[in-house]
């Protein structure tokens, strides 16, 4: 198993945003965010870089993540619009364009925004050796911390 420093951790880190920052746009999503998605591996750590835009229809004005955690780090930089991000308490923070936020691993967390909104999702996560791309899961659901 091969170990990393915090120098090596953060030049991954940072090239993982330069990478998210340098990245293009994607097509308008009918419903939900659209998205795309680069996965890579460093020994046993993974990166993935997701890209989503959520454009709002009648029927769905605004974006929610619904409650859920990350088994690693998770970074999330948004390029146009405002997100509400909730984790640790119930008051959310605002994140707006040039913005970045980090997600603490395994802590509920939900995100909501009330129009259209783009974003990039960076997360790094250990291999557990699984057969999908990206071992283990990148999100789970969970019930709401909140009253």
């Amino acid at each position: 198993m091969r170990s990393f420093n915090w120098k090596t951790a953060t030049a991954l880190v940072m090239s993982a945003l330069a990478v998210a920052a340098s990245s293009v746009g994607v097509a308008l999503a009918a419903h939900g965010p659209n998205q795309k998605a680069l996965v890579d591996t460093y020994g046993n750590l993974r990166l993935r870089i997701v890209e989503s835009e959520y454009v709002p229809k009648a029927d769905e004005p605004r974006f929610d993540s619904g409650w859920h955690t990350h088994p690693g780090l998770a970074i999330v930089q948004v390029k146009s619009g405002t997100f509400e991000i909730q984790q640790v308490g119930c008051s959310p923070t605002l994140v707006g364009p040039g913005q970045t936020y980090i997600e603490i691993p395994n802590t509920p967390v939900r995100a909501m925004s009330q129009g259209a909104i783009k974003w990039t999702t960076t997360l790094l996560l250990w291999n557990t050796g699984g057969s999908s791309a990206l071992s283990p899961p990148a999100a789970t659901n969970v019930s709401s911390p909140c009253p």
